[in-house]
């Protein structure tokens, strides 16, 4: 997440220009998934916390900023 967007045509000759993107094509669902009553030194999040997640808030939608 950021201020900043380089354009696909900036790293691709035929990519498209900031103008030639869509503002939905730059917008996406984001949640954020609270681990920190599970966290200490070693922690490594996993398959299973997604799993918590959904069984608890629902589905996430594909194309969700995590």
């Amino acid at each position: 997440m950021g201020t900043h967007i380089d354009a696909p045509a900036h790293c691709v000759a035929s990519g498209k220009t900031i103008e030639d993107l869509s503002l939905d094509s730059l917008l996406s669902p984001c949640i954020m998934i609270d681990v920190s009553k599970h966290m200490h030194e070693n922690y490594q999040f996993t398959a299973k916390d997604i799993k918590v997640f959904e069984r608890e808030f629902g589905q996430i939608e594909e194309q969700s900023f995590c």
